[in-house]
């Protein structure tokens, strides 16, 4: 996948050059043995699925970290009813700590990125998440967290902080090793069990590279380590994109997404098969599913276009797969001047040409929805009982970038604007000059500005004259006189800041 450094995440050749262990290598001798028994090597391919089809659900990526943010919490930038929000890695490469692409903790993304509240937004407008752990780019949490109980920790803390009900394991590269894979497994089994004790499911989407003839022997090594650990597995997910290379490119996208399918189908009935979950043509689709690069890869000549995306979901719908996904709904629209129409790869637009949102909308057209337990983890969902950002104002003027809390809202002012209420109803999103971030949550609590030492300034007195720019101390905080006073207390400078007599010489956090 691309991420927000600009380079594409996925290498199909690097995967396979990893090391594997001794074992590993006995299974997968064993699954291709297996393989040639059965048929499923060369021409003997799996189109045809016997028995009921699943009804495909479609969940695009989001670039959570890559800035502006996008706002899919806004039907008008996200007309899914599910997301998968990428990635969560290591906050460094020697640290268990959970993080947004490693620069945010979860922590610091509720107030940089508003990460909580637009995932409860999004949420209480019918919508889905599922969080994605991992990338090519990152550094992956089973590589950096040193024991199986450290990670199953991290998971959770993920899982539990956003009240997940189902995640993804984009494992690639380096992470691809046999200890961390073996950890990761382990890891998500314990997540898997205790998770059931408390009457909980969690889905487990496990998202691999493809190549142009399936899964690489990594991957199916991965595959095989989670199924050996007793994992239940919702499905493997292919990354199908970026086939060949600048010399020998994959120009017919459409033909090679359908045979790393059809051959990824092959592989993983052997391997379901050999770990004792057999499973007929049809129920092995919905167990698939498959992610394509959308517009223009890195690889030149290389590109997935509208077409291709219509013939997909036909593909799709003809086998029952489990599941369409795309990179990312950060780059669905026509790339404008800073890139050519057409063969320019970019993190924010296609590099083919398109109307906004034209890959989400054929994709929208597929029929499932995913299917995911009751919510009930440790999500803040109530109004607080303090605002974290000043109460809108008719009477102020707010610049880009201000928040405020309107009737247990937050709203975000996406331009100079003044006297307009944020939840005024509009017909689109752009006639408001504000962005609906979410709700006030139970975790919010009201700014506190910081006082200064006793002793700083004289304490204010109201039996006192004050001359202009003589400074005071009102509980703590430090005020100038703009002229002559006596009597009127600093206290009253939020209630008539216009005519006070008094200028505050502090800042409150969230405000300008």
């Amino acid at each position: 996948m691309t991420t927000s450094d600009g380079e594409l995440d996925h290498d199909p050749e690097e995967t396979v050059r990893q090391q594997l262990s001794l074992w590993r290598v006995f299974v997968l001798l064993v699954v291709l043995v297996a393989l040639a028994g059965t048929g499923y090597i060369g021409a003997g391919r799996v189109l045809a699925s016997s028995g009921p089809k699943a009804k495909t659900w479609f969940a695009p990526y989001v670039d959570a970290t890559l800035t502006p943010s996008y706002e899919f919490q806004d039907a008008s930038y996200n007309s899914s009813p599910t997301v998968v929000l990428g990635f969560i890695s290591a906050a460094s490469v020697t640290s268990c700590t959970p993080s947004w692409g490693g620069v945010y903790t979860l922590s610091k993304a509720a107030i940089a990125l508003n990460m909580d509240r637009r995932i409860v937004q999004f949420e209480e407008t019918g919508g889905r998440v599922i969080v994605s752990f991992g990338g090519k780019k990152h550094t992956d949490l089973a590589s950096s967290c040193r024991s199986v109980s450290a990670l199953e920790s991290a998971y959770l803390a993920v899982i539990q902080r956003y009240g997940l009900r189902a995640i993804d394991l984009d494992v690639e590269g380096p992470s691809l090793t046999t200890s961390a894979s073996l950890r990761r497994a382990e890891a998500v089994a314990g997540v898997e069990r205790l998770m059931a004790r408390h009457g909980e499911h969690l889905q487990v989407w496990l998202t691999l590279a493809a190549g142009p003839t399936g899964l690489g022997t990594a991957e199916r090594g991965e595959v095989a380590d989670f199924l050996d650990h007793g994992v239940d597995l919702a499905g493997v997910n292919s990354l199908d994109m970026d086939f060949g290379d600048d010399r020998y490119p994959v120009t017919d996208m459409l033909t090679g997404v359908e045979t790393a399918l059809d051959d990824a189908h092959s592989q993983l009935a052997t391997l379901y098969a050999r770990y004792g979950d057999p499973l007929s043509s049809s129920q092995l689709w919905a167990h698939m599913g498959s992610t394509v690069l959308i517009g223009q890869s890195d690889v030149q000549r290389e590109s997935f276009g509208l077409y291709d995306a219509q013939l997909l979901v036909k593909f799709s719908e003809r086998v029952g797969l489990g599941r369409v996904s795309m990179w990312s709904l950060n780059r669905d629209s026509q790339c404008g001047t800073d890139f050519p129409v057409i063969g320019e790869i970019s993190n924010t637009c296609s590099g083919v040409a398109e109307g906004d949102l034209q890959f989400e909308s054929i994709f929208d057209t597929l029929p499932g929805h995913v299917a995911l337990a009751a919510g009930g983890g440790a999500r803040p969902t109530t109004l607080a009982s303090h605002d974290p950002y000043p109460v809108w104002s008719p009477d102020e003027a707010y610049d880009s970038g201000y928040l405020v809390v309107l009737r247990g809202e937050v709203y975000e002012a996406k331009y100079y604007n003044q006297g307009e209420s944020p939840d005024t109803p509009v017909q689109l999103a752009y006639e408001s000059p504000w962005e609906l971030l979410g709700p006030v949550l139970t975790s919010d609590h009201a700014p506190t500005a910081t006082t200064l030492p006793s002793g700083t300034y004289p304490v204010w007195s109201p039996h006192t004259a004050y001359q202009q720019g003589q400074r005071v101390l009102y509980e703590g905080l430090p005020f100038i006189a703009k002229y002559y006073t006596i009597g009127s207390s600093p206290g009253a400078v939020d209630v008539d800041p216009q005519y006070s007599p008094w200028q505050p010489l502090y800042s409150v956090p969230n405000e300008p």
